[in-house]
């Protein structure tokens, strides 16, 4: 995953290394420094991306095999 910054004058910048990352459920899927989401287990699991106070997330949904 990428987190990007949007400013009030349209530029951007990429934060995704200097966010932090967590995933609400672990046991479905797990998150690096990185933003790079693996696969656990079945389910879905809240990730969200943090920096500068601010804060977004996503939906990660493992299907059963």
């Amino acid at each position: 995953m990428t987190a990007t910054l949007t400013y009030t004058n349209a530029s951007t910048e990429d934060v995704t290394g200097a966010a932090s990352w967590v995933s609400d459920d672990p046991a479905v899927a797990t998150v690096d420094s990185a933003g790079l989401v693996s696969a656990v287990g079945e389910g879905t699991a809240t990730i969200t991306a943090t920096h500068s106070g601010l804060s977004d997330t996503c939906l990660a949904t493992v299907p059963a095999p």
